[in-house]
């Protein structure tokens, strides 16, 4: 188990960011217990408060599933089928955007242009 752990590299952008993290707070929670007792607990709330920023900064793999099945579902689109500005804005991430502008250009009920748009 050991020399698996040793083996192990980050392979997604959050196990990066929290590798990253995980030196910086080990190295600042040194920091802090060699700082004197004023410096203390700022450096122990900034180590907390940056590992929560980071966390919940990069996208998790639920994430990039559903934005690379996304991008796999807008790629089997039929060109003419569906708008182009709608189908950038889906790609972008911009979905209420997306759903705006479908119904600007065809002028159906909030509702109906969700549906559609959830269904692409």
């Amino acid at each position: 188990m050991l020399k698996r752990a040793w083996n192990w590299r980050p392979q997604t952008d959050r196990q990066k960011w929290l590798t990253v993290i995980a030196v910086a707070v080990l190295s600042g929670g040194a920091a802090a217990a060699i700082a004197v007792g004023p410096v203390r607990g700022p450096l122990l709330m900034l180590a907390g408060y940056s590992l929560l920023l980071g966390w919940t900064s990069t996208e998790g793999r639920r994430g990039r599933q559903a934005r690379l099945a996304l991008a796999a579902r807008l790629d089997a689109i039929r060109p003419g089928e569906v708008d182009p500005a709608v189908v950038s804005l889906l790609r972008s991430g911009k979905k209420i955007q997306a759903i705006k502008r479908y119904r600007q250009l065809t002028g159906t009920s909030l509702h109906d242009a969700k549906t559609y748009i959830d269904s692409l």
